[in-house]
C-alpha cells in the first residue's frame, strides 16, 4: 500500500500459538489495516489502501494454511 515494506510485528504475534482459523485471520487483518498509515494519491484514497491491506493479509493467511494442508493445488 506504500512504496516501502511493512511488517505488521504486532499483528504477526497474534498469530503465534494460536490454531489458523477465519475469525483469527480477521482479527489480524483488522491489526494490519491499523498499522498502517499509506498516503492517497489519484490512484487510491489512503482509507481504501488501509482496507486493501487488511483484506490482503486475511487473503494471504488462508491460503498459507490451504497450502499447508495440501489444499487448492
Amino acid at each position: 500500500v506504500g512504496p516501502t515494506p511493512v511488517v505488521a510485528e504486532a499483528a504477526a504475534r497474534r498469530l503465534v500459538g494460536r490454531r489458523p482459523a477465519p475469525e483469527l485471520f480477521e482479527e489480524v487483518g483488522r491489526e494490519v489495516a491499523a498499522s498502517v498509515a499509506p498516503d492517497s494519491d489519484i490512484h487510491a484514497s489512503a482509507e481504501y489502501r488501509q482496507h486493501v491491506a487488511g483484506v490482503l493479509s486475511r487473503r494471504a493467511l488462508a491460503r498459507a494454511v490451504e497450502r499447508a494442508r495440501g489444499e487448492g493445488r
